[in-house]
């Protein structure tokens, strides 16, 4: 019986349960984790292998010449004597490939067993049947960068420290048209660009984060359907490793024939998964997406109980793993070990792949001790390391520690300019009436203000609202402005005349919102009073937390007090995004007097959609408010923004311009407050203004040609010609409805 035919035979009564607190429940507990232990090392006796030599076998690849930046693929045989063929330490396999230049590269190889899923499509959940393909083997993955003539051989290294090494075989390249791998600007370090061409990449798309039946999709919920609705409507996704789809993890029940039986604990890898994943990358090459590859969630060291958290992490010592609690995950030598196989594993089997953009480990986190950045860096390192000299890779995590990843996430009034700024889930609503113009407003604010890519959660509601086009019109925009081209900055811009249609006082918001330099979690506020200034739409607030902590965190509290002269009356309003466990009261004090409190039961973290906007009288006059989670007791409410609203008389200040400026280039993203929701939700109606005059500062004097783009539409929407003179430039606009997007450009007099 081959090694595969034993793995799938083992047939198991068992499932993890919860930890449970009565003595019956907790004998139950434990005997389930003796048969889960009992199942585990059964599956994996059958990858075991003894052989009385060590010797590569059986070298394939194909007679044609490989296409430059697309896949070639060597498979072979080894025979050697081993426990796990996924650790290096017990048997290392590599390719080595030698340049047309002479210079030599490591590739590392990969065991495989070929599954295919028995309904025909890509899946990323629990409980898929599979059914084997063909017999085990070694497989080594190369996309060569170059054109030219190739040489490669394999080795082999025992846990013995006995060698073996194929005879050298030869291949060439050729030049084919496509992509190259995403990497880091080589003149302007803030953006992506293409390793082939050098052109602007910016990630504009969905997370397709998993499939999950009952969601849309046709057959099923799978990326054949996901990606075939994507296609040339989105550059970028986000692809979840983790949360259902692991590649390693503890099997679950028993269902023979399905992924669950694939898994084999910490160190070994789930061929079935990793089969599912080689057709996720096979679709998004051939859709034209980059994949940000989510390797771990923060569920994985949650302590509740569930099959998803700590109690079935295969790094659980309760599982074979190496730690008894979460944090050792980090602070473990043998789990840091264990945690670079899979890295490596990753990079073998999918690094050949121009869609594999980045690896972005630990999903849903926040502040980052000094033992995690350690662990940070050294993972970011060695994957660097991995894919030296013939490949780039983009390494990240949603852990605070922009400083030692390769892009960071910062917010608006944060952006780190040594690196690209990425926001991998954009804001959004689930509100459907107000959905699309979020997200498209959330896209276009984020590219005029220096982001490297935006991307949204959650691909269903993209789907269901047929929003995938959302991302054409910024993409169609920025493929003929060269930002990863030197250095752009933030441009200097504002609306100094307006007429609106309606004739009478709008709304204006003032937005405050926390700048990004205080992280999400696990970090007090640097500061606690702010001075909120109504001469300015949008001000992103450095030292302002984004997380109200309650006294249950009594170390990380900081509540925020502002500071505001009211020309009239007004309305403060608190956008809360999310809570903590169990209840917690928002209160909101006007000059030490209790003005609204609002109690948020049950620990539900999300909110729905009604609850989320927190209204607050606000008198004439100067005031000071103070913002707190007052609850006894009480965890966390986080609020994404503050806004403060003002009726005015002036038009101009109904719009807000962001934009960047190189040289004699610029980009403007000019937006209509009154088509946002907030000022509708207050009774606003949207209104097109008129008359807009524009002004420009910091631009080199001379002539510029001005090209009108449709943010909706991404339809072009006419030029005109100014002229700067004494650094200033003054644009017409004759008519703006939700938005618009100015591309300038220098131009003879």
């Amino acid at each position: 019986m081959s090694i595969q035919s034993r793995a799938i035979a083992i047939i198991a009564v068992f499932s993890l349960a919860s930890v449970a607190a009565n003595g019956r429940q907790a004998v139950k507990a434990r005997a389930t984790q003796r048969n889960v232990l009992s199942v585990i090392r059964q599956i994996r006796g059958g990858f075991r292998l003894a052989s009385g030599e060590l010797r590569i076998r059986d070298v394939k690849f194909p007679a044609r010449p490989a296409k430059r930046f697309r896949k070639f693929e060597v498979t072979f045989q080894v025979d050697a004597t081993y426990t796990n063929p996924f650790d290096p330490d017990d048997i290392d396999v590599e390719g080595r490939f030698v340049f047309p230049d002479g210079r030599e590269v490591a590739v590392p190889a990969f065991y495989s067993i070929a599954y295919e899923p028995a309904a025909g499509v890509t899946q990323l959940q629990g409980g898929i049947p599979f059914k084997p393909t063909g017999e085990q083997c070694w497989r080594l993955r190369f996309a060569p960068p170059v054109a030219g003539a190739f040489r490669f051989y394999v080795t082999a290294k025992d846990a013995k420290g006995r060698t073996a090494r194929s005879e050298a075989y030869s291949f060439t390249s050729v030049a084919a048209g496509g992509p190259g791998f995403v990497r880091v600007s080589k003149s302007n370090p803030m953006y992506f660009e293409d390793s082939a061409d050098g052109s602007l990449f910016f990630g504009a798309g969905a997370n397709v984060a998993w499939t999950r039946t009952g969601d849309p999709g046709k057959p099923a919920a799978c990326y054949e359907y996901y990606f075939d609705r994507a296609k040339g409507l989105m550059s970028s996704t986000r692809v979840w490793m983790c949360h259902w789809a692991w590649l390693e993890w503890t099997p679950q029940v028993t269902e023979p024939g399905t992924s669950w039986m694939g898994y084999a604990g910490v160190g070994y890898y789930n061929q079935m998964v990793a089969a599912e994943f080689d057709r996720v990358f096979e679709l998004a090459e051939r859709h034209g997406l980059r994949v940000m590859l989510v390797t771990d969630d923060n569920n994985e060291h949650y302590e509740t109980g569930g099959a998803e958290e700590w109690f079935g992490n295969p790094y659980n010592t309760i599982n074979g793993g190496p730690c008894a609690r979460p944090s050792e995950v980090f602070s473990s030598p043998e789990a840091r070990r264990l945690y670079r196989n899979r890295l490596r594993y990753i990079i073998a089997h999918w690094g050949y792949s121009t869609s594999l953009w980045a690896i972005n480990s630990w999903n849903d986190e926040s502040d980052a001790g000094p033992q995690v950045r350690g662990w940070l860096k050294e993972m970011h390192d060695y994957v660097h390391d991995l894919v030296r000299c013939y490949r780039p890779i983009i390494y990240g995590s949603n852990f605070a520690a922009n400083d030692v990843m390769d892009y960071a996430q910062a917010g608006p009034g944060n952006l780190d300019p040594a690196k690209p700024n990425v926001v991998q889930e954009c804001e959004f609503t689930e509100n459907r009436e107000w959905f699309v113009a979020t997200l498209r407003q959330a896209i276009w604010r984020g590219l005029s203000r220096g982001m490297a890519s935006m991307m949204v959660w959650p691909h269903t509601l993209v789907d269901e609202l047929n929003a995938w086009t959302v991302f054409v019109p910024p993409l169609k925009f920025l493929a003929r402005i060269p930002l990863n081209r030197g250095p752009w900055e933030r441009v200097t811009a504002r609306v100094v005349s307006a007429r609106s249609a309606a004739g009478a006082r709008l709304a204006r918001i003032v937005t405050v919102a926390p700048a990004g330099d205080v992280p999400e979690w696990g970090a007090r506020a640097t500061e606690s009073r702010f001075r909120i200034a109504l001469d300015e739409n949008n001000q992103a607030v450095k030292g302002l937390g984004s997380t109200l902590y309650g006294r249950a965190r009594a170390t990380w509290r900081n509540p925020p007090t502002f500071l505001v002269n009211m020309p009239e009356e007004g309305q403060l309003v608190v956008e809360v995004e999310e809570i903590g466990g169990g209840d917690q009261t928002l209160e909101v004090k006007i000059d030490g007097c209790i003005a609204r409190h609002v109690d948020f039961l049950g620990g539900r973290r999300e909110l729905r959609d009604g609850e989320r906007r927190v209204r607050v009288p606000l008198p004439k006059g100067s005031h000071s408010i103070s913002i707190d989670n007052a609850r006894p007791g009480g965890d966390w409410i986080r609020v994404r923004r503050y806004y403060v609203v003002v009726e005015c008389d002036d038009a101009a200040q109904l719009v807000d311009v962001c934009g960047l400026r190189s040289g004699k280039r610029a980009l403007l993203y000019i937006e209509n407050q009154t088509y946002t929701r907030l000022p509708q939700e207050l009774g606003q109606p949207a209104t097109p203004l008129a008359d807009l005059a524009v002004e420009v500062s910091g631009l080199p004097n001379g002539r510029y040609r001005v090209a009108f783009f449709d943010t909706e539409t991404g339809d072009d929407a006419g030029t005109t010609g100014v002229v700067c003179t004494g650094g200033v430039l003054t644009i017409p606009v004759n008519r703006l409805g939700s938005g618009s997007a100015l591309e300038l450009e220098g131009c003879p007099l």
